[in-house]
């Protein structure tokens, strides 16, 4: 595996500060589990723990490659200032002696080895992703489906981390604007909307995308893609034609 990307939660039993500024918590990939990749930083500026001092804490953690988000999504800001004060910051940390001059040159020396785009790359990497989004679906019912679908999506149609994408399941099941053909209706949580849809079409099928909600356990037949991206489409659309 080529990189591994952290997150911005809490584990209490190993640390009380987020996995991507904890030093107990990275040295799990790096000890126990031997990952000699590149550790990448979840989004500076998803306001966990800041573009600054979140970046000076992360690579003393042992991150190697700081991520800075999206400067348009959802709190839009100057992208070349949101750099600025990362490089700012790291520099200032660097001078100042509270990040040590090896564990940057560490860092440095992961990410120049990273293959550009797919070139060099293994093939199973590549595939790997698809392979876990279809391997984590869970399926309930029938929810094969024929031709293009119509989809309806009850979600908020944008996601703090990712931003909008709300078309990659309409792309990946080629979707129709026909309401008469199947109906696929995406929902991330109860809705008053989806006990009447349900009621007039029981044959449409409900996508869930991201993390279920535990106090809702929807009716069948459904998908639940534990994911948003556009390999976790691709996977719905799979089962839907039945190839999953």
């Amino acid at each position: 595996m080529t990189a591994v990307l952290t997150a911005h939660v809490c584990f209490p039993a190993l640390d009380e500060r987020p996995a991507t500024m904890s030093a107990p918590a990275l040295d799990l990939l790096r000890v126990e589990l031997g990952f000699t990749g590149v550790i990448v930083s979840d989004a500076l500026d998803m306001h966990g723990i800041g573009r600054g001092p979140g970046a000076v804490a992360a690579l003393a953690a042992g991150v190697d490659l700081l991520c800075t988000g999206n400067p348009a999504f959802p709190d839009p800001y100057d992208d070349e200032a949101g750099y600025l004060e990362v490089r700012n910051a790291v520099v200032a940390a660097r001078v100042d002696g509270v990040l040590d001059r090896r564990r940057v040159e560490e860092a440095g020396d992961r990410v120049a080895q990273l293959p550009v785009g797919r070139e060099g790359a293994d093939p199973a990497e590549v595939t790997v992703g698809a392979d876990v989004a279809r391997r984590v679906l869970d399926v309930a019912g029938d929810v094969q489906i024929d031709g293009g679908p119509h989809v309806l999506d009850l979600t908020a149609g944008a996601g703090l981390a990712a931003g909008p994408g709300h078309d990659r399941l309409e792309l990946a099941l080629d979707a129709a604007p026909d309401q008469d053909g199947p109906l696929v209706v995406v929902a991330d949580r109860p809705s008053p909307e989806l006990p009447a849809l349900r009621a007039r079409r029981p044959d449409a099928v409900l996508v869930v995308p991201g993390l279920l909600d535990p106090r809702w356990s929807p009716e069948p037949p459904v998908i639940r893609m534990w994911g948003a991206g556009r390999v976790h489409a691709d996977a719905v659309a799979a089962a839907m034609r039945g190839d999953a």
